[in-house]
């Protein structure tokens, strides 16, 4: 979200575009989707043409022909299109569903409530790959899916697409005679082209609200929109266990369920859901005081999330993830007894998941979640036997509710509210915010606001009540836009049982400023230099944390390259308050100036590549940090495609926390300076057998090492004082020093053999180790990690899509016979 305080700049006016019209008719025979056009409805249909650029020439019109028809019938709308080019010049490059890949693409969004802020987007590869994504606001939900239907074919001189659009796949309002907004879009990717049918300035802010008119369609009413999906599942298991058992098999069924309640909203349940096809999280070693944040990959938790991300209080991997009490059952443990943890769930059983979603023709959105987990049992084992129960995760209860309303000029309401309810004695959770953006009516000017309160509550514990809030305004559109802000969080506000939030207790200013082109100049096509600053402060007590300067240029060249050089500096130093784990202490950092950059080529070229540069450097101390992240990639014809991703940082004398402290100075932080050195390797490959089946392949493996040089203890005004303290055991081996491995592979086979439905076979392997020993070279480190004990899980899913509506037809005609 751009944001800006008032500046005293002059800004060059937005190119003026007069919104166009469609009018498509009724047909009275079958249209079959074939990619061909013979039919006579066709025929009757006058080509659209005339696509004007965003990208790269924004204005000047699209370089190759484009036209396209459009109809509907009372099931579905038709398109099609025929989309001229030379032969041997357009990108066919197979790929997977949602995903564009290198290939050229046309596709049609559509807003049918017309309120500029919600649409639904349907797009095909020349390869014929489909694409479907759920437009709100300035985002676009790729993850949502649809069943529609498209053919592609090709000829001499173009690529032809015919689609069709069940009405079942969008949501519209319930009235006799529709009018919807909406545009068509096409992409040359060799020349990076992106182009509409009704012209998109994206100096303007937004993009539905730049749309054309749709007109013609009557006496249509929303289907009845229900759907199964059930789904079968079996897998099996091998893992390191010393203490018995290492084999685990296992099988699953379950089903997800879609149904519309009503034109605009829809009921999803997803009922002993089966997540053991998901790719294996990217593992890191974490020396901060923070958990580490994981990216969402179960569909039900991406697809239709928009009205749950209002405040960004709710992190969807908080239910069905790691037990409440997983990392303390260790400390039950009774060594004198032999005892040992012998079972310790890592994540906790979701048992069932529904969502509601929907908005209604005025514009109000409704999201209701619930989700329930079972109660989760580690084990304790002794060695005669004897084993004790312990909860680390009680039967719980998760509920999000959300309502958000669309106000004119895409300014928006929003009013959220979470809750996690515990069985028993365990405290349950409490998070509500309101916020609020208001845009004037040429979308160049915004201000918003937004407040939460987090309840923590319990008989057992004393209940915490925290806060936040936060103001900023903008200016969003022309040549010059840019940002100022401030919120302030109290140091009871927590949001962790079902969001995520690094740290509280802090208050923060953000002012931001921007120059931005978007016509050609000089050797660029497009150009923004940013400069910003922040500074943030503990909030209670009040004391300051950092003050930052940040500048930043980013140009396209003409032959597509991207690249960017910026700098950031920390010109008083930093304190930290959380680094010391002590709450009272402190730990500065010295000030520290931050340069780099990076590099992007042209992706459509058969080999492209990222490169990616920074060092920062401590004054007045021999300590640095560098990045250098390097990624080539390359498509070995249209069927193909590899990724190579090496990622290298290095912490020279970084200064962090080590340990906690001797028994004699049991209030004490003891801090060491050490060398932290992390390489991460990634290979992935895609091969495609056609557009809808293929397999992938993805091999990571992340090493850390962090060896320390001298220990210290923190003093009172933040800085280190030398401890007489080697970090050496009665043999000379080190104590601290870490070496950590993360090897995973990850090879997924799909086939979606009809709309919605989709066998799939996964191969998980994973290794993970973790030693005192370092100074190991990198191939070394590798050879001893490959040869440790692996987890290899093997499983097959077959998803099967069962539509009601389809069913009724086939029904009917049975009858009719």
């Amino acid at each position: 979200m751009k944001l800006l305080a008032i500046l005293i700049f002059t800004t060059s006016l937005s190119i003026s575009f007069a919104q166009r019209t469609l009018t498509i008719p009724l047909f009275d025979e079958p249209i079959k989707v074939d990619g061909v056009l013979d039919e006579k409805e066709w025929s009757k249909i006058e080509w659209q043409t005339n696509f004007t650029q965003d990208y790269p020439k924004t204005g000047e019109p699209c370089t190759r022909k484009t036209q396209f028809k459009m109809g509907y019938d009372n099931t579905s709308l038709y398109i099609g299109a025929i989309l001229y080019d030379d032969k041997d010049s357009i990108f066919y490059t197979l790929s997977e569903r949602d995903d564009f890949g290198n290939g050229d693409y046309f596709g049609v969004i559509i807003d049918p409530y017309q309120g500029g802020n919600n649409g639904f987007g349907y797009f095909v590869t020349a390869a014929g790959v489909r694409r479907d994504a759920y437009y709100f606001g300035e985002d676009a939900d790729e993850s949502w899916n649809a069943v529609w239907s498209s053919k592609t074919t090709k000829t001499d001189s173009a690529w032809i697409l015919e689609i069709q659009i069940p009405f079942s796949a969008i949501r519209f309002p319930r009235k006799e005679v529709q009018t919807w907004n909406i545009n068509f879009v096409r992409q040359i990717r060799r020349n990076r082209e992106n182009a509409y049918w009704n012209p998109v300035d994206p100096k303007k802010f937004g993009l539905l609200n730049q749309f054309g008119l749709l007109e013609g369609i009557k006496g249509i009413k929303p289907p009845v929109r229900l759907s199964f999906s059930p789904y079968a599942s079996t897998y099996a298991r091998h893992y390191p266990n010393p203490n018995g058992k290492d084999w685990d098999f296992g099988y699953g069924l379950g089903m997800d369920l879609k149904y519309g309640i009503t034109d605009a909203f829809t009921l999803d349940m997803t009922l002993v859901p089966d997540y053991t096809n998901v790719r294996t999280d990217d593992q890191v070693l974490n020396l901060t005081p923070f958990e580490v944040q994981f990216n969402e990959n179960r569909q039900f938790f991406t697809e239709g999330m928009e009205l749950y991300n209002i405040g960004e209080i709710f992190y969807s991997r908080r239910i069905g993830g790691r037990p409440l009490y997983f990392n303390s059952l260790e400390d039950n443990v009774q060594d004198t007894l032999g005892e040992h943890v012998s079972k310790n769930p890592g994540v906790a059983q979701l048992i069932n998941a529904t969502k509601l979603t929907g908005r209604t023709k005025q514009g109000t959105g409704i999201g209701l979640l619930n989700a329930v987990t079972n109660r989760t049992i580690g084990v304790i084992s002794d060695t005669v036997g004897g084993a004790r129960n312990y909860i680390t995760d009680p039967w719980t209860n998760y509920n999000i509710f959300s309502i958000s309303q669309n106000l004119p000029n895409n300014s928006v309401f929003s009013v959220m509210n979470s809750n996690v309810t515990r069985e028993g004695d365990f405290y349950d959770a409490n998070v509500s915010v309101i916020e609020g953006m208001y845009r004037n009516k040429k979308n160049s000017f915004a201000l918003g606001a937004s407040t939460k309160l987090s309840y923590l509550y319990s008989n057992n514990m004393d209940n915490s009540l925290g806060y936040s809030y936060g103001v900023l305004a903008a200016k969003t559109s022309g040549h010059v836009q840019g940002e100022i802000s401030y919120s302030d969080v109290s140091d009871k506000f927590d949001i962790n049982d079902l969001g995520f939030q690094y740290r509280n207790n802090q208050r923060s200013f953000y002012g931001e400023v921007g120059y931005y082109t978007f016509k050609k100049w000089k050797k660029f096509y497009r150009t923004r230099a940013v400069f910003n600053m922040s500074h943030t402060r503990l909030s209670t007590p009040d004391r300051p944390e950092s003050f930052d300067l940040n500048l930043t240029f980013i140009g396209t060249y003409l032959n597509f390259m991207t690249a960017s050089l910026s700098m950031n500096a920390k010109p008083f130093g930093e304190y930290d308050y959380y680094e010391p784990r002590f709450w009272g202490k402190k730990y500065f950092a010295l000030p520290s100036i931050n340069v780099g950059g990076w590099l992007s080529s042209d992706y459509s070229k058969v080999f492209a590549y990222d490169i990616r540069a920074f060092w920062r450097q401590y004054i007045h101390q021999n300590r640095f940090d560098i990045t250098f992240y390097f990624s080539p990639r390359v498509r070995a014809g249209n069927m193909i495609f590899f990724v190579y991703e090496f990622n290298y940082n290095y912490a020279h004398n970084q200064e962090g926390y080590a340990f906690y402290p001797f028994d004699d100075l049991p209030d004490e932080s003891v801090f060491g300076t050490r060398h932290n050195q992390t390489i991460t390797n990634t290979l992935t490959m895609d091969f495609r057998f056609t557009n809808r089946m293929g397999v992938n392949l993805r091999v990571r493996h992340y090493w850390a090492q962090v060896k320390y040089n001298n220990f210290y203890l923190l003093q009172g005004d933040g800085r280190l004082e030398h401890m007489n303290y080697d970090g050496l055991d009665a043999n000379g081996q080190s104590l601290h020093d870490i070496n950590f491995n993360a090897f995973t592979i990850d090879f997924i086979y799909k086939w979606r053999f009809q709309p919605g439905s989709e066998i799939s076979f996964v191969w998980k392997n994973s290794i993970y180790t973790s030693g005192n020993e370092t100074g190991y070279n990198f191939f070394k480190n590798f050879g001893e990690m490959i040869m440790s004990p692996a987890t290899n899980t093997l499983s097959i899913k077959i998803l099967y899509y069962l539509d009601v509506l389809y069913f009724k037809k086939w029904c009917r005609k049975k009858k009719e016979v």
